[in-house]
């Protein structure tokens, strides 16, 4: 008896290391993120703000078309909020801006449902004029309402 235990132990054993080896695949997986990119204003509660000024290229173009196959959409999460990341990203870097002002998107499906199609429109800029902020900045701030950040109290030294 002892020994037909064994023999079904070592059975059971060699079944699950087989199948275990067996489902072994290796998946890539690619994003690059977009969010450094994106147009977003916060004011972040910091002792002297950097402020910089945008210039909007006049020279490149201000529509931009990305094909994207199907896995490539479920590579980037399946969700539209980051197939327009990734679109924005792309059509920054091919513009060589820092960011695309007033983007918006037509997303849709080509190849009989079997690709997608992602066509920008905005306005490639670059940031330009770094600078801390002055006291005029800050008197902007105040009255634009400094709403993000857990609005944070903004104090001009005078």
């Amino acid at each position: 008896m002892k020994k037909f235990v064994m023999f079904l132990m070592l059975v059971l054993c060699g079944t699950i290391a087989s199948t275990s080896f067996a489902q072994r695949t290796t998946t890539t997986t690619s994003y690059q993120n977009a969010q450094a990119r994106m147009p977003q204003v916060l004011v972040q509660p910091l002792v002297q703000p950097l402020v910089v000024e945008t210039q909007v290229m006049k020279d490149v173009p201000n529509t931009f078309t990305l094909a994207l196959t199907a896995q490539k959409v479920k590579d980037l999460g399946d969700n539209l909020e980051s197939v327009h990341n990734y679109g924005v990203f792309k059509f920054a870097e091919s513009t060589n801006a820092d960011m695309i002002v007033g983007a918006t998107f037509d997303f849709h499906t080509v190849d009989g449902g079997t690709g997608y199609e992602l066509v920008i429109r905005g306005f490639p800029a670059k940031f330009t004029n770094w600078h801390t902020a002055t006291k005029d900045d800050y008197e902007w701030m105040r009255l634009t309402g400094t709403d993000g950040a857990g609005n944070p109290v903004i104090k001009s030294t005078k």
